[in-house]
């Protein structure tokens, strides 16, 4: 009789939910004649060995029909003319595969943070137990995790599968955004099985915030007179990472204790009011 088939293994390529795809190798010693095929024999978690099937042909096989997230343990032995060999030793595989990729998550906007959020990929027929989520950084390329406010292995994070990010974690090291950057995440799934491949990037989210106020505003003593002035200023330094729109002019007399508005819209940086006294 042949020596009992060696290195018995999971097909991770094949295996699913439903499904698991075995291989394995002849022994050396065939027994003196033509391994002619194979019987393959399982436990289904039970304790008891039975008949998966016979007649293998080849030192490969996928067995169907299976209970998602059950583990079953097979073992294989081979048949020439003389009869059959020992049993292989047992190998024990889930039925279940590692996660699909997720699809690439969104940013958005919340207050003073950035929610990232995303959809649960297909599980591969076991729970997802976590989530890695990564931020890009400044420099375009690099992705890191916060793990202070983006712990995916959380049970809040996980089961919500959103993550908020106050921007000023953002906007400090080792991201380093700048007002005006998009944010951009990547998200990776694990289950029992095994890591996903991580989600191509995903935004949405532009970090913003109100314009720093005009400086060096001043008189226009060229164009002021008795029934008009004129006025001057500048942008202030940071425009809050989106152009500046439009200004508003406020004024007050002497013998007033509030600002009022003037005129709105203002596109330049320069206004003449007239019909003064």
């Amino acid at each position: 009789m042949p020596d009992a088939p060696v290195t018995l293994a999971n097909n991770a390529a094949v295996t699913s939910a439903t499904q698991i795809g075995l291989t394995w190798s002849a022994a050396t010693f065939n027994g003196g004649s033509s391994v002619i095929d194979y019987r393959i024999m399982y436990d289904q978690g039970t304790a008891t060995w039975t008949q998966l099937t016979d007649g293998v042909a080849t030192t490969s096989y996928t067995a169907t029909g299976l209970t998602a997230d059950t583990v079953y343990a097979f073992k294989v032995e081979a048949r020439n003319v003389v009869g059959f060999s020992s049993e292989s030793a047992s190998v024990s595989i889930r039925a279940a595969a590692i996660p699909a990729t997720p699809s690439a998550p969104t940013t958005a906007v919340n207050g003073n943070n950035v929610d990232i959020s995303w959809t649960e990929p297909s599980t591969g027929g076991s729970a997802i137990t976590a989530y890695e989520i990564t931020i890009r950084q400044s420099d375009g390329t690099t992705f890191t995790v916060d793990s202070t406010n983006c712990d995916g292995s959380g049970s809040t994070i996980l089961n919500a599968r959103l993550c908020s990010v106050p921007i000023t974690t953002l906007m400090a090291s080792p991201y380093s955004l700048n007002w005006g950057d998009s944010v951009y995440a990547k998200v990776k799934a694990t289950n029992i099985v095994g890591d996903s491949s991580t989600s191509s990037e995903g935004n949405g989210a532009v970090i913003l915030t109100n314009p720093d106020a005009p400086v060096t505003l001043a008189n226009n003593a060229a164009t002021t007179s008795a029934t008009t002035i004129a006025m001057t200023w500048s942008a202030g330094s940071s425009n809050g990472g989106t152009p500046v729109i439009d200004y508003r002019v406020n004024y007050k007399l002497s013998s007033a204790s509030e600002f009022a508005v003037l005129i709105s819209g203002i596109t330049t940086t320069s206004y003449t009011t007239t019909a003064l006294t």
